[in-house]
């Protein structure tokens, strides 16, 4: 049988950090979705950070959150279509144009 990872988001555009735990506790892969406010975004991530989940992604909606300091136990994140973050390192394209996989850290 395949070892899949399911992943479990928050709803968007209402970052909810207290569903996080409970998406680990029940064995998926976390991600939170940070809403739309770029100081109310790094403090749920600093939030975060401080648990003892060991590794999460986030959501980022819109081009405002792209200068957010990601944590580095945040190993996967999710952005729209044509948005990117600030970073010098490599990315691969991944299915096309529409997925990359990018280093962060």
């Amino acid at each position: 049988m395949k070892n899949l990872t399911i992943i479990g988001i928050t709803p968007f555009e209402k970052p909810d950090i207290n569903l996080i735990p409970t998406l680990y506790q029940a064995g998926a892969f976390p991600v939170l979705s940070l809403g739309n406010e770029l100081s109310a975004a790094q403090t749920l991530l600093n939030q975060l950070n401080e648990t003892d989940i060991p590794a999460y992604g986030v959501y980022l909606s819109n081009e405002k959150l792209s200068s957010i300091q990601i944590p580095e136990k945040a190993e996967l994140i999710i952005l729209p279509f044509g948005i990117s973050l600030n970073s010098n390192k490599p990315c691969q394209n991944l299915s096309g144009q529409q997925y990359r996989r990018c280093q962060i850290s």
